[in-house]
């Protein structure tokens, strides 16, 4: 099969199997800001998005030797698919509420820098809110496809859902969108 995986990860994932503990802190070091990102998208709460970082990687050393790299998935996707299940086990044990003042001062934060080159900041925010506040199975596939930039494909293996269903949860999520801006 097609080797779709970045030779570093597959190297630093090797050398783990074969007892390099170094090698998953490299792995950490490489992707915990994009994993913390993903997971805030879920619980909103800097504090509960890092345990759930920490949860994740205890699963990750448990769990490493189950990923096959020649399965043509990319060690990054199998990640972020671990990480959105660690997520929602979170959300399925907590009930967390969504604090939108977190919201609007992580959204600001964030993207202060962004912002003050766009003329229409109020209406960027105004967008993120709504998303933000979109039923978990929407946000999630709006978060990763728009703000974290991943494929339609990619969403699917990272949320282990068919292409359709995330295209179709897309759109719906769009048409939802469109409807609470009054847009046709």
């Amino acid at each position: 099969m097609k080797n779709t995986c970045p030779d570093e990860d597959i190297r630093l994932v090797d050398k783990y199997k074969n007892g390099d503990k170094r090698s998953l802190e490299t792995l950490y070091n490489k992707y915990k800001v994009k994993l913390l990102r993903i997971i805030w998208y879920y619980v909103y709460d800097r504090q509960d998005a890092e345990d759930i970082l920490q949860t994740l990687f205890l699963k990750l050393i448990k769990k490493i030797h189950k990923y096959k790299h020649y399965k043509d998935v990319k060690f990054r996707t199998w990640m972020y698919m671990v990480a959105s299940n660690t997520a929602k086990d979170f959300l399925r044990k907590k009930r967390p509420t969504v604090n939108i003042e977190t919201v609007e001062n992580y959204i600001e934060n964030k993207y202060e820098k962004v912002f003050k080159k766009v003329e229409s900041m109020e209406m960027i925010k105004e967008v993120q809110k709504k998303v933000l506040l979109l039923p978990i199975k929407y946000r999630e596939v709006i978060s990763l496809i728009f703000f974290e930039n991943f494929k339609y494909d990619e969403v699917a293996s990272i949320l282990n859902k068919p292409l359709g269903t995330i295209k179709s949860r897309a759109n719906y999520a769009m048409n939802l969108l469109r409807k609470q801006f009054k847009v046709d």
